[in-house]
């Protein structure tokens, strides 16, 4: 008798590898001391159709493309409303620097007005010249009037 890989004894006549796992020896002709698996192939085993396999596999694809859009969407619209603050935050610095004619500043009733015609509501204006003025981009030379920082 000699030493098996795993370390049983077995007769050296019966000490073959085993075809399932490449590694255990088999002890008969059916069953593999290591992986426990039959070397005969059982044919009483379920396996699914192509057809379910195509089926399963169209199923993934169209799982993982809803979940690409979904994650494009919602890209898409988180995005959304930083560019309508940005074009906002344009559209007041033009009309600051249309409306200064003075050199004075523009007062705040004359931006509203022109603003509420721009479809920007009063506080969004409100927030936006807050905004620009933590940023430095503009000004208030006096209490209710707004100068572009850099003309």
């Amino acid at each position: 008798m000699s030493q098996s890989c795993i370390g049983v004894c077995v007769p050296e006549e019966i000490e073959k590898i085993c075809e399932n796992c490449r590694w255990g020896p088999y002890v008969d002709s059916k069953n593999c001391m290591l992986c426990t698996k039959s070397r005969i192939p059982r044919t009483d085993r379920w396996t699914p159709s192509k057809e379910m396999r195509a089926k399963t596999e169209m199923k993934a694809r169209e799982e993982e493309e809803r979940k690409e859009r979904e994650a494009a969407l919602a890209n898409h619209d988180a995005a959304r409303p930083h560019q309508e603050l940005r074009e906002q935050m344009c559209s007041v610095m033009d009309l600051l620097r249309c409306l200064d004619t003075n050199r004075r500043g523009v007062p705040i009733e004359a931006l509203i007005e022109a603003a509420l015609k721009n479809k920007i509501t009063e506080d969004r204006l409100r927030a936006i010249l807050k905004r620009l003025a933590d940023s430095g981009d503009l000004y208030s030379p006096q209490p209710g009037y707004f100068r572009v920082a850099s003309q």
